[in-house]
């Protein structure tokens, strides 16, 4: 199963991909189609499994994480 990881922005979004596939992480971006609050928030996609590891690595970048959800 996939998780949805929740980013601010589009250009957090793009770091975030690119730190996560430089570390082995499958990972893909796109628009949160769910968007509730926010407008302007994106999923970073990765799977279950890599999820632990992710939100450690986004984490020692200080990138904001403003939530998980199932990927739908």
């Amino acid at each position: 199963m996939k998780k949805c990881i929740l980013i601010n922005s589009a250009t957090q979004g793009q770091k975030a991909r690119k730190v996560l596939t430089e570390n082995g992480i499958k990972c893909f971006t796109e628009k949160y189609r769910k968007s509730e609050a926010n407008g302007c928030t994106w999923c970073v996609a990765v799977d279950e499994s890599s999820l632990p590891l992710s939100k450690k690595l986004l984490s020692e970048l200080r990138l904001p994480i403003f939530g998980i959800r199932n990927y739908v």
